[in-house]
């Protein structure tokens, strides 16, 4: 297959996925995926593409019945993700009952959480591959010594029990690698559990962000990883009929996500998807940030800069520098600390980090930076 034909199928693939998208969110009648199935010629491909995007159970599901027939993997992926999400609500009831009786709390995040809403009549569609708690500093070891009892067991950074694995985190903002004294975005612990709301699933013990809350953290989780996923996208689709614009705005005003929500509503045009709501004060998107979100479509090697990236929402410039510095080059500590969880186990993390961490970044930043230049010197 030569270059020009390799380009066109990839194109082809990207909008029959796209359209796949717009029927699944009501936004386009199936008759018009039937017409991009038909022309589609590499539907292998295409199947391929939506499990890297994270689609293969929506694209299963919006699949016409008078298109071509559609790869076998995606009826046996369509299946995978609904099993393993069966064994996920189940787990969350079980923990939920657990948590109860020893008097601790935690919020479901992220993909978890949306099993208990957008995704409840649709678990075939929503991949997942942890469940990711978040919990009270205090109630930690609590915590631990009750999934201990129920007979989980750690596994690095993480726990594993059943076939699944939780992560336990005690800050939104804070990574393996990065602290929250100079994160990004801004997710204040007291105002999260005041604003938190009992999960339908697990009793009382669990509980979910507040759905202002939990758009602006896809948002802002979406943009530290570059959007790697297009079921991002949709996750924050499904999640904000259920928002206020009042309290969206607040949301990532005390998130300081602004920036990433214009990141949000351009790719979703991209993708001809409805936008997002529009903020009545918007920030200004620099050239820099918009070739970047050029890239992300187009889903070339640049994308992979989202960390760096969303210190642009830093609001001071000091800010910002320290933030950098630490994406660049994380205290010796937090490199010890993380290298269970990033790194194979070496003697020398830091040569590792230099190597496969930072040489890669610098490279993608001085890419990023030549195509911001062409654009500006095209007419």
């Amino acid at each position: 297959m030569n270059s020009d034909h390799t380009a066109a199928a990839l194109a082809q693939t990207h909008e029959t996925l796209a359209t796949s998208l717009r029927v699944f969110l009501g936004q386009a009648c199936p008759e018009s995926l039937s017409r991009a199935l038909r022309r589609c010629e590499a539907l292998e491909l295409l199947q391929e593409h939506a499990e890297r995007e994270g689609l293969s159970g929506i694209l299963r599901l919006t699949w016409p019945k008078n298109a071509p027939t559609p790869p076998p993997l995606l009826d046996q992926r369509r299946l995978e993700i609904f099993a393993h999400n069966g064994r996920v609500r189940e787990t969350l009831r079980v923990l939920g009952e657990a948590f109860r009786q020893a008097g601790i709390e935690v919020i479901v995040v992220k993909g978890a959480a949306l099993l208990t809403g957008p995704y409840r009549q649709r678990l075939g569609c929503r991949p997942l591959s942890d469940i990711d708690l978040l919990v009270r500093e205090r109630q930690l070891e609590d915590l631990e010594t009750t999934l201990e009892r129920l007979g989980w067991r750690r596994y690095l950074t993480r726990w594993r029990g059943d076939g699944l694995e939780l992560d336990l985190h005690t800050h939104l903002e804070r990574s393996a690698l990065l602290g929250h004294r100079h994160a990004a975005f801004r997710f204040p612990s007291e105002t999260l559990w005041r604003q938190s709301q009992p999960s339908p699933v697990g009793g009382p013990a669990l509980r979910l962000l507040d759905p202002a809350t939990q758009a602006a953290y896809l948002a802002t989780h979406a943009v530290k990883h570059a959007f790697g996923r297009w079921i991002w996208l949709v996750d924050l689709c499904l999640v904000l009929p259920g928002v206020t614009q009042p309290d969206l705005e607040r949301a990532l005003g005390e998130a300081r996500a602004e920036r990433a929500w214009v990141y949000v509503r351009e790719l979703q045009r991209v993708l001809g998807l409805s936008s997002s709501v529009r903020l009545e004060s918007e920030p200004k998107l620099s050239l820099i940030e918009r070739t970047w979100l050029s890239l992300v479509a187009k889903r070339r090697q640049s994308m992979g800069l989202g960390r760096v990236v969303a210190g642009l929402s830093i609001p001071t410039l000091s800010e910002r520098l320290a933030y950098w510095r630490e994406v660049a080059w994380p205290a010796e500590e937090s490199l010890d600390r993380a290298t269970p969880a990033t790194l194979p186990a070496t003697p020398a993390p830091r040569s590792l980090w230099l190597s496969r961490s930072l040489a890669p970044r610098a490279a993608q930043a001085l890419k990023l930076m030549a195509a911001a230049l062409r654009t500006a010197a095209s007419p």
